[in-house]
């Protein structure tokens, strides 16, 4: 299995959205190069409207309750979320949530 498949919301347009996938490409291959990987990595890029992919969605969700907690204080929508979240070491490594 030699290829990653990106989902990303269509938000992005132009040249945000050519320089993002440029960006994507280039640090898989950097991280395949750091990793000594053998192997060719296909990168397939596909912007999407959220509004059809379920997962986008759940995304958006995730990150939304989350910054709407840390800027605002506001922790409503992340205590929905919070008892879902199982690798909380992974993403919280500057300590802004209290858990």
């Amino acid at each position: 299995y030699n290829r990653i498949v990106f989902v990303i919301d269509q938000s992005m347009a132009g040249l945000k959205r050519r320089a993002f996938n440029e960006y994507a490409e280039s640090k898989v291959e950097y991280l395949t190069n750091q990793r000594s990987w053998n192997m060719d990595v296909t990168v397939f890029i596909n912007h999407r409207d959220s509004s059809y992919e379920k997962l986008l969605q759940v995304a958006d969700y995730v990150a939304g309750a989350t910054r709407y907690m840390i800027t605002k204080g506001d922790n409503q929508y992340f205590r929905i979320i919070e008892t879902k979240i199982k690798h909380r070491d992974k993403w919280d490594w500057k300590n802004n949530i209290n858990w």
